[in-house]
């Protein structure tokens, strides 16, 4: 296994405050235990954990260029990357193009945010980075 292929198959984690003046974090295992016993919920400014992983989609269709948009490029062939971030519910909740055509977001933004990916952690927005390559 190359080693950029296992640096992808590894997760990284990092805790991220939700508001822009400073917080302690809350341990890795959750909320501290006297807020939880009050309320059975995860204090207001609990910090938000942004994973980078790779996540196996559950739904959703592949992306298919329309032919008239690949006869536009030198051997009919197109190369697009997007970072997709997924909520806790396992829906998409943004898409950014990181490479390729902006005329490819047509087609590629409203076909991504329809993939769907198993439930996620809780105070985690999962990231990840999509390859993908068109030829006719």
């Amino acid at each position: 296994m190359s080693t950029l292929a296992s640096l992808l198959k590894s997760a990284v984690v990092l805790v991220l405050p939700l508001l822009a003046s400073p917080v302690a974090a809350s341990p890795a295992d959750g909320p501290p235990a006297s807020h939880a016993k009050k309320t059975g919920h995860p204090p207001e400014h609990a910090p938000l954990r942004l994973r980078f992983a790779a996540l196996e989609r559950i739904a959703g269709e592949d992306p298919a260029p329309p032919p008239s948009l690949l006869s536009r490029y030198p051997g009919n062939r197109l190369e697009l990357s997007y970072q997709l971030c997924i909520s806790a519910d396992g829906r998409v909740s943004s898409v950014r193009r990181r490479s390729g055509s902006a005329d490819a977001d047509s087609f590629m933004l409203s076909t991504l945010r329809a993939w769907r990916y198993a439930p996620q952690p809780a105070n985690t927005l999962t990231c990840m980075i999509e390859l993908f390559e068109f030829s006719q």
